[in-house]
C-alpha cells in the first residue's frame, strides 16, 4: 500500500470517528408543524401515531 492510500484510509477513519448523525438533522423551527390540509383517511392519522409509538418503545 502506498503513502496516498494510507493517507486516504486515515482521512476516512477520522471522518467516521467524528461522524454525528444528529448534526445533520433540521431543528424544530425548520420543520413545518402542519400543511393546513385536513386528514381525509384514517391511515393518515394512524401511521404517524404508530411511528411515534415505535420510536418511544425503542
Amino acid at each position: 500500500m502506498d503513502r496516498y492510500d494510507q493517507d486516504c484510509e486515515l482521512a476516512i477513519a477520522r471522518t467516521m470517528l467524528n461522524y454525528n448523525p444528529l448534526h445533520c438533522l433540521p431543528s424544530a423551527e425548520d420543520l413545518p408543524d402542519s400543511d393546513d390540509e385536513p386528514v381525509d383517511n384514517e391511515l393518515q392519522d394512524l401511521i404517524p401515531s404508530l411511528l411515534k409509538a415505535i420510536l418511544a418503545w425503542i
